[in-house]
Order: structure tokens, then sequence, then C-alpha cells
């Protein structure tokens, strides 16, 4: 309710809206335990996003930080880190979605998945319906 809220849903339709949000979820299997709801019933709520930059644009999309976002300067700029045969086992790196390159293929892939078979198959149905119940 408080995510509704900052996003100056009328409070007036903030409690129904969050019931109908927890619904739609349940109906297309997402784990909403943690808000009042139904857990997945694979028992296997997680989910991926894998976010691919292509490389000329990754100093400008990205950057290597430390905990709370600031720049972490021993791996800046992060395209000399990842092309270095350091050891990546460790770090943050913090994106900024520019629509100007969010918006192009030829720019950045996105790719999402879901351990739960049954809500990634129904993912796209999932979004449809949320985009117009908000």
């Amino acid at each position: 309710e408080n995510l509704l809220e900052s996003c100056f849903v009328p409070r007036s339709t903030i409690k129904r809206l969050a019931a109908d949000i927890v619904a739609l979820s349940e109906k297309h299997g997402l784990d909403v335990s943690q808000f009042g709801g139904k857990g997945c019933e694979s028992g296997r709520a997680g989910h991926m996003l894998q976010i691919f930059i292509r490389r000329d644009l990754v100093d400008q999309l990205a950057y290597a930080a430390v905990p709370y976002g600031a720049v972490d300067k021993k791996r800046h700029p992060i395209s000399k880190w990842l092309n270095s045969d350091s050891n990546m086992n460790f770090g943050q790196a913090r994106i900024v979605a520019h629509p100007k390159f969010f918006m192009q293929a030829s720019c950045v892939r996105m790719h999402v998945v879901s351990a739960d078979p049954c809500f990634h198959a129904s993912r796209p149905e999932f979004q449809e319906e949320l985009t117009s119940l908000l």
C-alpha cells in the first residue's frame, strides 16, 4: 500500500487496488504470500532479470558501485574492470535505465525468467491485465 501511495494513487482507492493486485497475482500463480495472499504452488518463487548492454555503451549506462550506490573508484570505469582478469565474485553495479537506449534492441536487451513455470507461462497475460488494472 505504501508503494501505491508513493505513486500518488488516491488514498480512497489504495486498499481496493492492492487487494485487486493480490487477487490478479494469485490468478496467475505469482507468489504474494508476503502481502497476505497465496504462495505459488511450485514453491519456486524466484525471478531473474538479465540486462545486456552493448559494450560501447557500458560506461555511459553503468558504473561500479559500493553499497548504497557511491562510485567504486577501484573498479571505475566498469568496462575496464569487466575486460580484465580481475576477480569478479564480488561487487555491485548501478545501471541508468535511460529510455533512449533501453527502447532500442540494438543497445540494450532484457530477458526475464521465473522459477515457477506456471507464472512464467502466464507472465504476458498477467502484465496486460495488471496494466489495465492500473
